[in-house]
């Protein structure tokens, strides 16, 4: 694109030079069908048969289509004392269009006594007929006097522009100077602006963050994706150098332009791509950022860079190129083209050794022009003044401090710079902070066995740690606004164990996760990961964690293999090992009959299951899955449970937040329940169930009668409320029957014993029956209803 918009430009250009025009034979065939006057004055006069014998000359030349001749001594109504003059002048009375448009040249013949004189008109408005009228009179009288057979043929050679450049032509110079910069400028930074596609859409889908998470280091990512472009960058820039080879623009290509255009190139590079990156950072959509960050370049790369020099305002100027690469690039290409309008063409042109040899004062001679009032003209394009040095050395400095605000922002260090300074200090309500906010006894054990600790026993200890691990969003307003979203968790995890988080949407589930591997800052506390402190050591931690986001962070034109074997280069997998491990993932995963069909063509499910398969790759010691199996159809899901079940019992950990109860049943050796940022209980299934379940849940199944519709409850319901103090129906379908029978009023062996004695007993027509302890989900609503009625802990 680059080098085809400046091929145009060029040819444009090039096609607008003046070669001269060719010659040009002066007839009037070229006018198409007109009017030629003419006549013999005084025709009755003796002396007047020379003057009409020429007329008949003259008449021969004109005397064919499309021409018109009007011999005015034959014109009806015309006497011998006309003449053609008064007859043009009633014409152009008479018919004005005919006269201006059609009448070209006319002829009047007179003689004298032995003389003759002849008078040619033309009409002004048509170029050239003063020539052709003179033509045809000196070609009658040739022929009269010489014979028929000469003639005289009129050509008009245009005058060949000399190599003086006059004030036009020099301005002219640098008009076509200025187009070809004005097309670069166009071009170049609109190309540049498209970098910024590829980096907003890998931030804001979460695809960056996951390789940084798998081990990419930040400095490498953003190093290969500038070699990438800067490779597309650099051979656009090479097919505009040889297309200014080709078409022979010296300004640009003689040995002493070449080297400076080749450098402002280049640096253009190195110091726009970076800022492209940083750019990348306010926007959330590629589209926008495309719109945007291209007018950007071209306000500041053409009409900015225009405006400093129609104002001459050399404030502007030095800003500009200190701060925006565009409007360096204008000025850059702009001056070099300048120096050689100035040197090249002006100079030489004149024959400036002659000048200089006699010693006169010139700007062009070296070693008078500082004598001259307007200085010497600049030649070398890479000086500091009038050249692009300064321009060069700011694009060197430009593309440095654009990269160390790149990794500033990347690795968080502006992050936490900018907390530390603007963010106002929080302070917690630490009245409780032996129980961290939750009354639960569970929750705080785990929490007494965290903090007695050592330093050590947190390194060696336990997987996953975390220590009072906060986090607080703030905003820097007056008052200060602020919002808790994780309050102080602490806890342990051991290896081989799947412990679960359960909690309502905005519980700090995701919050968490992200503290975990480094997407957000901490406000207070630390975790250890793998014996990493995540404040410290994210990066090291980095190299044993595996994460699966809640939305899917795959490369939409990656194959399902192609991500693989990405994430298994970044993880550090020998290349040999690599096929074996890409080709078990997918199997295991169910995605062999999809391995080489891009991500973005694929369901969510099948979406789902990359992600899981993009975390385990490596076998990192630990694991962490924000709502894995979310969208996987049945089938695929007990698939996911069964890998991650062996992936457990290999002894590594897994950590996962998830929605499904069956999920958490099927995987997790303990849970916990998080409500406004808090743990509010800790243990197994089974210890949570007999811990938080109020309720039996007892299900019965009515029998048919003989007219095959279900029989009346009537009698079992008061047998029921008879024996179970408190037994609530909850539902009833197709003749099944859900009741809530409180824990406090009957024993298990009470409980099945009345209901096998009902059973047993025809008249309650029950067919079977089913009791279970509360169920998971039903506690884990009893704990969302309840947060749904208190407010989180205040800041204070």
């Amino acid at each position: 694109m680059p080098c085809l918009f400046t091929w145009f430009i060029v040819v444009l250009v090039e096609l607008k030079k003046f070669q001269g025009h060719p010659p040009l034979l002066l007839s009037l065939s070229p006018f198409g069908r007109s009017t030629v006057v003419y006549g013999v004055a005084d025709s009755h006069n003796a002396t007047a048969a020379l003057a009409v014998a020429v007329a008949k000359l003259y008449r021969r030349q004109v005397d064919s289509d499309p021409l018109n001749v009007e011999y005015l001594n034959e014109m009806p109504g015309r006497t011998t004392g006309d003449n053609v003059h008064d007859y043009l002048m009633e014409k152009g009375k008479r018919d004005a269009h005919e006269y201006s448009y059609r009448t070209f040249v006319a002829a009047e013949f007179r003689s004298v006594g032995k003389h003759m004189f002849v008078t040619a008109f033309f009409n002004f408005q048509a170029y050239h007929t003063s020539a052709i009228s003179l033509t045809l009179v000196d070609n009658a009288l040739l022929k009269h006097y010489v014979g028929h057979d000469y003639s005289i043929e009129t050509t008009n050679h245009p005058r060949q522009v000399s190599g003086v450049p006059d004030k036009a032509s020099s301005i002219a110079i640098l008009t076509k100077g200025l187009l070809v910069v004005m097309g670069i400028v166009i071009i170049l930074p609109v190309t540049i602006s498209s970098y910024t596609l590829f980096a907003v859409s890998e931030r804001s889908r979460g695809i960056k963050d996951a390789q940084f998470i798998s081990g990419l280091h930040v400095p490498v990512y953003w190093a290969a994706m500038f070699v990438c472009d800067n490779v597309m960058y650099v051979a656009s820039a090479i097919l505009v150098v040889c297309l200014f080879f080709v078409y022979d623009t010296v300004a640009f290509t003689s040995a002493e332009a070449f080297p400076a255009t080749v450098l402002i190139f280049l640096l253009y590079g190195w110091a726009s791509q970076p800022m492209m990156y940083v750019a990348s950072f306010i926007f959330q959509s590629s589209g926008s950022a495309l719109s945007w960050v291209t007018i950007f370049n071209l306000v500041s790369g053409l009409f900015l860079s225009l405006a400093s020099r129609i104002l001459e305002d050399d404030g502007l100027e030095t800003f500009g190129i200190n701060t925006m690469p565009a409007f360096g690039l204008f000025i850059g290409l702009l001056r070099i083209y300048t120096i050689y309008a100035k040197s090249e063409v002006l100079c030489d042109a004149l024959n400036i050794k002659k000048i200089c040899d006699a010693g006169k004062k010139h700007q062009c001679c070296k070693e008078t022009c500082h004598l001259t009032e307007v200085g010497c003209i600049q030649t070398d394009r890479l000086a500091m003044d009038g050249g692009v040095c300064h321009i060069l050395m700011a694009y060197a400095l430009q593309g440095a401090v654009f990269f160390c605000l790149l990794l500033l922002f990347d690795t968080g260090l502006l992050t936490k710079i900018y907390y530390k300074l603007f963010m106002p200090q929080v302070r917690l309500n630490t009245k409780d902070d032996t129980e961290g906010g939750s009354g639960d006894n569970d929750v705080a054990l785990e929490r007494s066995r965290v903090l007695a600790m050592s330093p050590q026993q947190k390194r060696n200890g336990d997987v996953v740690i975390l220590d009072r691990l906060t986090k607080v969003y703030a905003k820097c307003l007056k008052p200060p606004k602020t919002h808790l979203a994780v309050d102080r968790l602490t806890l342990g995890i051991p290896s081989g164990e799947c412990f679960g988080l359960l909690g309502v949407n905005g519980a700090g589930k995701t919050t968490t996760f992200k503290m975990l591997t480094g997407l957000e800052t901490v406000t207070s506390g630390t975790a250890y990961l793998a014996g990493h402190d995540i404040t410290n050591e994210i990066g090291q931690s980095h190299k044993h964690v595996g994460y699966s986001a809640q939305f899917d962070t795959l490369h939409t034109y990656l194959t399902c293999r192609e991500t693989l074997w990405m994430y298994a280069y970044i993880r550090g997998i020998p290349s040999a090992h690599i096929p074996e491990e890409v080709d078990r993932l997918l199997h295991t995963m169910l995605l062999e009959p999809y391995a080489d069909k891009r991500a973005g063509t694929l369901s969510g499910g099948n979406k789902r299951k990359l992600s899981v398969a993009v975390a385990m790759i490596g076998e990192p010691v630990v694991i962490l899955l924000d709502e894995p199996t979310c969208g996987i159809d049945p089938v695929a899901q007990r698939q996911a449970w069964k890998v991650l079940s062996q992936f457990r019992e290999s002894g590594r950990t897994i950590v996962l937040s998830s929605h499904s109860m069956d999920e958490c049943e099927a995987l997790c050796n303990r849970l916990v329940i998080m409500v406004g940022g808090r743990f509010q209980c800790i243990g197994s299934l089974q210890h949570l169930k007999s811990k938080f379940g109020k309720d039996y849940m007892l299900t019965i199944q009515m029998s048919r009668n003989e007219d095959g519709e279900f029989d009346n409850p009537v009698l079992l319901e008061q047998f029921l409320s008879e024996n179970f103090l408190g037994c609530v129906q909850t539902s009833s379908y197709n003749g099944q029957l859900n009741y809530s029978v409180p824990e406090t009023s009957v024993t298990w062996p009470l409980l099945f014993s009345a209901l096998e004695e009902a059973k047993n007993d025809s008249k309650y027509h029950m067919e079977d029956y089913s009791i279970c302890q509360t169920t998971l989900e039903q506690i884990f609503i009893d704990f969302a209803r309840d947060s749904a009625k208190r407010q989180t802990q205040p800041l204070v």
